[in-house]
């Protein structure tokens, strides 16, 4: 514990460590192998630009008219202010230092020096507000600060400081310094205060203060710096700390990054608890380090939780004032070096900060290479977007006492924010009488003020988490504000509702086909099957399966085209008690042998055109239309249970095997009785698309049926036609329909519009849904309700919805909020909740969660998940692998597959799957599958 407070004391914190190396006879001494002092330059040789100053140059060069190296500090007078002495003494600061008289110029050799002046004029701006309302006084003095201190500098002409002084009331003023960064630094403001107090109290006083510039000035430093030879070794240690291919921090961002940034930005303070404050400094006593390595590892830690990233680069300023000499002097001494940090194993805290303490001491013992020297080595690849080296800065500074400007006037520093940010994020720490204060810097063409407010509230209960235990790994640590995690927990996936009373899916149907016997049911080929001729033929079908042997929750293979044949054998398979089995026609024969194999089907139900498919099966094949049109006995068929297979459609695997995935009744009704509440308008004639192998077929296969409509089916590959499929829409007045989004788009664009003036309802799934799309839908059909559905097909079909408006036409389409009877959980790898705005994994909940995969024990163990939110017992959630985020209403964005999974002209398919089967060729021993969206077809 001894060693503990030792290694934690003031006496060996990292700033002090270096300060002690100056030397302390000053800095003419040289002894022994120690590097020379700083010594006057020689008169004949021009001022050199450091090499801390020539970047800022050359950034400035590129931007010239941005003021991102502006530097503004902003200071509130109370008091008796005599305006005449503090301008004197800005001229009696200037006269003594001779960085404030310097200009920056290029000569015909595209040579760069320091010009200094034997005069520079004090630029000092007075503004008198007494005579307005206190209101409007606030309001013009923030607006007077802003526009002063964003003015552009010219830094070959010079004065690159100015002042202005804003008159408030007779003894309130507020001070607006600014001056150009090439000039300045944090630490120099400390100087610029102290100076200017002794200047102006002594003229308050009339006493003759002389000036008396310092021998060695800022020039001196620059020359004496671009003399000294760049350490390899120190330079060998930062190629190795940063060799490969740098991340770049991948944040959560609100708009996309411009290619060119503005560099314009905004800052959010935050004053941490007194108490909490005073934890974390006795914390880092505790652990043997100091508070800005502590707080830079809590950084780090929300950088990883916010992006997922394990290998984290954060920049921090450093002075390079390491002799005594320079410990009095004004100008820009910050190096800045980077500190890479490897999250990797969910590491406890305390572990994780002593990682972090080594490489904070680690690359400030190498601090001395600057950083351009860093970046000329590496040649990292550069991005006029970012910095080549990281994205994000930390600070951490005890704010200095202020200077006394004599017992009649007061200052105290006041918060500026200069509407700046050179980089994505920047968190200040800043230290005044024991408390510590967050500013978060954030550039405003990538975060919204909200966002940045919600990242104040996660640091706080980060650190909270942090004092309370910091052995929890860094996974656990809470970031989520209890309001905030009953919100994305609770308050979002409030969606319990009454299913109907219903065992099974064919009480619906049974209930209409009672009702409206005559009424169409389905029309296909301009043909049309009542209610009443679907319900006996079903019926009568139901029956024969049952004397053919069909069990209870047996699988059922049923290949047919899009007839009344389809229709028929699914609902008549349902009525047996038996689950259907999708078969396309189009299916290779190995899928075919593998799906009924793997389902252990023993009856094949099909139409008389597919019957040489199955000759080399030996289930017993039956054809629909013989079974139909048998007369039925007074058979009584089975009551199904809810809990039995309704139906198995097989997806692709990433095998190279299809995985099948039953769905119960408990799950059809669920996924069909929720659009009853969800939809305004139920269907009066539903255009089926998908093919019923497809998941997306439940819709238009069940909701139609189950609430009195029809359903219309169409010629195959009709939407190869949009002529034809528009014309079919007019003819048969098709109210619903689910399309892909790029055949929606097409029949927008290529149909006219009064062929598609019966849609009421258009639901499009199975791609992203661009805004053009929806544009194009409320120019053309306005009067038709157009939604976004999402879900997979281990979720029952849907599992969120949104309905479009018209606003959503200006940025990305979110697939809405869960439905009835649903959860959705937007996870990190560790089961974490993320953040509204965050990325991460979509875990689904809920009654549409299927049971698992069959067969697949290891596979349905991966992906179906004890759901760790939940009561309830047995409550399971599907892991989709899609990445998602919440926005802050609730609202919920498809980002895309977390694993090599794509979408294809809306099929899921699995890159996996494509390589297995073509590895299976003769001649061919390795494979490799890209998706790659082609200019015409950007169908994925």
């Amino acid at each position: 514990m001894e060693t503990n407070k030792k290694r934690g004391g003031a006496k060996n914190s990292l700033l002090k460590r270096w300060l002690d190396k100056k030397n302390k006879k000053g800095s003419q001494q040289v002894t022994g192998n120690q590097t020379p002092g700083i010594r006057k330059r020689p008169e004949a040789n021009k001022a050199p630009l450091s090499y801390g100053q020539q970047r800022l140059w050359f950034l400035q060069q590129l931007n010239p008219d941005n003021p991102f190296y502006n530097y503004a500090e902003n200071y509130l007078l109370e008091g008796a202010l005599d305006k005449q002495h503090l301008a004197d003494a800005f001229q009696d600061l200037i006269k003594q230092h001779e960085i404030l008289r310097t200009c920056f110029v290029q000569d015909d050799n595209s040579q760069l020096s320091q010009h200094i002046q034997p005069s520079m004029p004090l630029l000092m701006e007075f503004f008198d507000l007494c005579n307005i309302s206190e209101e409007e006084r606030t309001h013009k003095a923030g607006q007077i600060a802003f526009q002063e201190a964003e003015k552009p500098f010219d830094l070959e002409k010079g004065p690159l400081m100015r002042v202005a002084l804003i008159k408030l009331a007779n003894h309130r003023h507020l001070m607006l310094i600014c001056m150009h960064h090439i000039i300045t630094d944090k630490w120099s403001m400390r100087i610029v205060r102290k100076d200017l107090s002794q200047f102006y109290t002594a003229r308050s006083k009339g006493q003759a203060l002389s000036v008396n510039p310092p021998t060695v000035q800022y020039a001196d430093f620059a020359y004496w710096q671009r003399k000294q030879e760049v350490s390899q070794k120190e330079l060998a240690y930062w190629k190795n700390k940063l060799e490969g291919s740098l991340p770049v921090l991948n944040l959560p961002v609100d708009r996309q990054r411009n290619g060119n940034p503005d560099y314009k930005g905004a800052y959010l303070p935050q004053s941490l608890p007194f108490d909490l404050s005073v934890a974390l400094k006795a914390l880092s006593k505790q652990l043997g380090t100091t508070p800005f390595v502590l707080l830079l590892t809590a950084y780090k830690i929300l950088l990883h939780r916010y992006s997922g990233q394990i290998d984290l680069l954060i920049g921090t300023p450093i002075t390079d004032r390491d002799q005594r000499v320079l410990e009095e002097m004004i100008g820009f001494f910050n190096n800045t070096v980077v500190l890479r940090s490897d999250l990797s194993g969910d590491p406890p805290f305390s572990s994780l900060v002593q990682q972090v303490r080594q490489t904070t001491l680690d690359a400030f013992s190498h601090k001395n290479t600057p950083f351009e020297e860093i970046v000329r080595s590496l040649k990292p690849e550069r991005y006029t977007s970012s910095n080549p080296l990281f994205q994000a800065m930390f600070l951490y500074h005890k704010v200095p006492e202020s200077p006394s400007f004599g017992p009649t006037l007061q200052i105290s520093h006041q918060p500026f924010d200069l509407g700046v940010a050179k980089f994505d994020l920047t968190l200040y720490i800043s230290e005044e009488d024991d408390q510590l204060k967050a500013i978060f810097e954030y550039a405003t063409d990538l975060f919204e003020r909200s966002t940045i407010e919600q990242m104040q509230g996660h640091l706080q209960t980060l650190l909270q988490g942090i004092v309370k235990d910091p052995n929890t790994p860094i996974s656990q640590i809470p970031i989520l504000t209890e309001p905030e995690r009953k919100k994305l927990i609770s308050d979002w996936n409030n969606t319990a509702t009454t299913l109907p009373d219903a065992s099974n899916i064919q009480g619906f149907f049974k209930q209409h086909a009672q009702q409206q016997p005559e009424a169409p049911a389905v029309i296909c080929q301009g043909e049309v099957l009542t209610y009443g001729q679907l319900d006996e033929q079903s019926d009568c079908l139901a029956i024969q399966l049952r004397k053919a042997g069909l069990s209870q929750n047996q699988g059922v293979g049923l290949c047919a085209g899009r007839s009344f044949d389809m229709i028929i054998g699914i609902w008549g398979i349902l009525k047996a008690g038996g689950a259907y089995i999708p078969i396309d026609p189009e299916y290779p024969t190995d899928r075919i042998r593998f799906m009924l194999k793997d389902a252990k089907a023993s009856i094949i139900l099909t139409e008389a055109r597919y019957r040489e498919l199955f000759s080399d099966q030996q289930a017993e094949l039956l054809l629909i239309q013989d079974l139909a049109n048998t007369p039925s006995d007074n058979v009584e068929l089975p009551n199904v249970a809810i809990d039995h297979h309704a139906y198995i459609i097989y997806t692709s695997g990433s095998t190279g095997l299809p995985k099948g995935v039953p769905v119960t009744h408990r799950n059809l009704i669920h996924s069909t009785a929720a659009r009853f509440d969800f939809y305004p308008n139920q269907p009066g004639r539903f255009l089926l698309l998908s093919s019923f192998a497809f998941d997306s077929s439940v819709v238009g296969l069940f909701w139609p049926l189950c609430t009195g409509g029809a359903i219309v089916l169409p010629p195959k590959r009709i939407e190869q036609d949009v002529d034809q499929l528009a014309g079919l829409i007019a003819e048969h007045e098709v109210t619903h329909t689910l399309m892909l989004p790029s055949l929606y788009r097409l029949l927008l664009q290529y149909a006219a519009a009064e062929q598609l003036a019966s849609l009421n309802t258009v639901m499009v799934a199975g791609e992203a849904c661009s805004a053009v799309l929806c544009g194009l839908h409320f120019e053309t059909l306005p009067q038709a309700d157009l939604f976004n559905e999402y879900g997979p097909t281990e979720a029952s079909v849907w599992c969120t919805a949104h309905q479009i408006q018209p606003e959503d036409a200006v940025g990305s389409i979110p697939i809405g909020r869960p439905i009835a009877n649903t959860q959705i959980y937007i996870l990190d790898q560790h089961l974490q909740a993320v953040p509204a705005g965050i990325s991460g994994e979509l875990y689904v909940g809920g009654i549409g969660v299927t049971q698992g995969y069959l067969n697949r024990p290891d596979l349905t163990e991966e992906r179906f998940i004890p759901d760790p939110f939940s009561q309830a017992a047995g409550a399971k959630l599907y892991k989709t692998g899609d990445l998602a985020r919440y926005r802050s209403d609730g609202l919920i964005d498809f980002l895309g597959r977390a694993d090599h999974q794509v979408k294809i002209r809306g099929y899921r398919i699995e890159l996996d799957e494509i390589r297995e089967r073509i590895l299976q060729q003769d001649g061919i021993s390795e494979a490799v599958v890209v998706a790659r969206a082609e200019a015409n077809h950007p169908k994925f």
